[in-house]
């Protein structure tokens, strides 16, 4: 009798955890695709949620904070493995459309030594990242060059293309064909004017581009050797919040006529320089690996000149006008040995009549979480900012809510609901369960439902209420525990969270796992029996 009560003791001990298996879900903000709304950064490389970023107390006259995005991360990491998605790999360059990447937001981003990021389109180029940004190759935005003049008056010398936003330079002018101004950069008019032509002495010079900048060190005018009307150079405009992009270009050079063999065309106008914005939450670093990387460039293209034989008489084109680069960070901003960081003017085109006019310089706007960047490097121009401010996560409330999750059972009993945080301030969160993948949430606290049998589905929201501007209040983690009762048929390995352990047995699988305890107690009690016998 005693036997068979000991037998009994031992199948139960095994199927009492069965019944009421604890079962844990864990949320650790690694899936962007479980955020339906947020005004947090649900941050899946650093694995947490925490509030939005700031430049707080930037100074032009008076003091401003200015909340700006890191993004969420969509385009993944940016890496080697990954160039060719974003653009045309062309030997070492990559050949990013801006028009059709207007604001890039990756994971990671790390430009690798020897490689030169080249972008097309008329938008600037933004890069988020929700960690680092990394580069020991080069960026740049530059303007390029104006075609040089040719002696060949009929022959129109180009100007030069903008990228990320910077104006494209005025063409130099022909026996034909009039020279054309430089243009405008985010649509203002700051191109340079373009050089009249000129008689037998020669035509005038095109003049440089104007830049967004406070209003100082302005591009130069045009000069003519025949005295008469110059090209007048682009103004700068102030735009100390950086809400508008792109340098101006210069304008072309004026054709040179009735001067027999020194007759030629004008020199092409510089472009502008374009518009480089970066925003992180962790460091930027620019390196130099391999001697002539680890740049970060906006500068203006030269204009058109001429250094061959003889002497023509057609003027030079205007230098464009520099862009504009902005880096925020969170993390340490570090220039180190041997790196360049660039927004400076074209210069005009040296010709034997009239040399074309050097455009504005451009701007920079770079700091981080202690305002400035550090390292051996300064990037030119030097901001003319009274102060760069400095970068803090913002103090208010904010929220974040998820998307319908599974808990991967039809009658879960909630048992605990534990969240990992971190920080100062406070971390609440809500949530509701239903037995529908489908509905509108009453969120209550999950204190309220501890004890209660669920439905399968549920979603949650975190509200932090963020006091302290350097060391946020962020969750890392979100556990919910639960007793689970009943199971469907349904694919455990899904997108829909991290379940730990497994829901309880089906039948046959409670069968499988009985049979070996089965055989041990049938193989006792006959062994048992053998030796009484």
């Amino acid at each position: 009798m005693r036997r068979k009560l000991n037998d009994a003791i031992i199948i139960l001990l095994v199927l009492l955890p069965l019944e009421g298996l604890a079962l844990t879900y864990q949320e650790n903000f690694s899936n962007p695709a479980h955020t339906s709304t947020s005004t947090l950064v649900w941050n899946h490389f650093l694995n947490q949620l925490h509030p939005p970023l700031q430049v707080s107390g930037w100074n032009d006259g008076s003091n401003h904070n200015d909340p700006f995005s890191v993004g969420d991360g969509r385009h993944g990491v940016f890496d080697t493995s990954t160039y060719e998605r974003f653009g045309t790999i062309v030997g070492n360059q990559i050949r990013i459309d801006t028009d059709a990447y207007p604001d890039l937001q990756f994971t990671n981003f790390n430009l690798a030594d020897g490689w030169v990021l080249r972008p097309t389109g008329s938008n600037p180029l933004i890069i988020r990242s929700l960690g680092n940004i990394h580069i020991a190759g080069n960026i740049d935005c530059s303007g390029e060059n104006g075609q040089d003049l040719n002696t060949n008056n009929t022959i129109i010398s180009v100007g030069g293309i903008g990228h990320c936003g910077g104006a494209s330079g005025g063409n130099g002018g022909t026996d034909t064909v009039a020279p054309l101004p430089g243009t405008s950069g985010g649509g203002f008019t700051t191109g340079g004017g373009a050089g009249p032509a000129g008689g037998g002495l020669g035509g005038a010079s095109g003049a440089g581009g104007g830049a967004f900048r406070q209003p100082v060190t302005p591009g130069q005018d045009g000069t003519n050797p025949n005295g008469g009307a110059i090209a007048l150079a682009g103004f700068n405009d102030q735009d100390d919040g950086f809400s508008i992009i792109g340098g101006g270009s210069g304008g072309g050079g004026g054709f040179a006529h009735d001067t027999g063999v020194d007759d030629s065309s004008g020199g092409g106008g510089g472009a502008g320089g374009g518009s480089i914005y970066m925003y992180a939450v962790g460091t930027i670093t620019v390196e130099q690996i391999t001697l002539g990387y680890g740049q970060v460039i906006a500068n203006g293209g030269n204009g058109g000149g001429y250094s061959g034989a003889g002497t023509p008489r057609g003027g030079g084109g205007g230098g464009g006008g520099g862009g504009s680069i902005l880096m925020f960070s969170r993390g340490d901003i570090d220039f180190l040995a041997g790196t360049v960081v660039s927004a400076d003017a074209g210069l005009g085109g040296t010709v034997p009549a009239a040399d074309g006019g050097n455009g504005s310089h451009g701007r920079t706007w770079i700091t981080d979480n202690n305002g400035a960047a550090g390292g051996v490097v300064i990037e030119s121009p030097l901001t003319l900012l009274v102060s760069p401010g400095v970068v803090e996560y913002q103090i208010n409330t904010f929220t974040a809510e998820s998307v319908s999750l599974d808990f991967g059972n039809t009658g879960p009993t909630l048992t605990a609901a534990t969240p990992i945080t971190a920080g100062v301030g406070t971390v609440t969160i809500d949530m509701d369960e239903s037995d529908s993948a489908i509905f509108t949430p009453t969120y209550v606290l999950p204190s309220t439902l501890i004890g209660q049998e669920l439905g399968r589905y549920f979603k949650f929201r975190v509200t932090i209420n963020n006091t302290d501007a350097s060391n946020p209040a962020r969750i890392t983690s979100m556990t919910w525990t639960y007793d689970g009762h009943k199971t469907d048929d349904f694919d455990f390995v899904s997108s829909c969270g991290s379940i730990r352990n497994l829901p309880p047995p089906s039948s046959w699988q409670l069968l499988l796992f009985l049979l070996p305890i089965v055989f041990a107690v049938w193989l006792r009690r006959h062994v048992s029996k053998i030796r009484c016998e």
